[in-house]
């Protein structure tokens, strides 16, 4: 094996490496919404506030794809809307940041409650998102 071939294998498979990573993200995070998000009419499209904690956003993207910050990390996946106007949200991507145990608390809190969210409200500027477990949050239009 020449010293050519010794160098370029590595490069060529950390470039595979590399595309696949993209490719993974692109199927889970890309294609993932665009099939089974619902019309824009039944999703709460906008920027939404938590009322409680300003620093917690919500930005739902006409064709299901929402994201955030928790207050430290930001955060993505996609919603759907189901033909009974319940609502799930997909597996979350978030950064991996580090900060205050108080602000990490609430994050943590924060994307817990979302896992757990069935109904999603819009009246007037407001959205009210609740789980199965009947507990509710309130954000406002940002």
């Amino acid at each position: 094996m020449t010293r050519t071939q010794t160098v370029v294998r590595p490069r060529i498979a950390a470039a595979f490496a590399v595309a696949l990573l993209l490719l993974t993200t692109v199927l889970t995070f890309g294609v993932a919404g665009r099939v089974d998000a619902a019309p824009a009419a039944q999703l709460p499209v906008g920027s939404w506030v938590l009322e409680s904690n300003p620093a917690i956003t919500l930005d739902v993207a006409p064709d299901g794809h929402v994201s955030g910050s928790g207050g430290l990390n930001r955060y993505a996946t996609t919603m759907v809307v189901n033909a009974d106007g319940t609502v799930d949200f997909a597996p979350f991507m978030t950064t991996l940041m580090g900060g205050p145990n108080d602000v990490m608390a609430a994050e943590h809190a924060f994307l817990m409650f979302l896992e757990g969210v069935v109904q999603a409200d819009v009246a007037g500027a407001t959205l009210t998102l609740t789980t199965g477990d009947g507990v509710s949050q309130v954000f406002v239009a940002a």
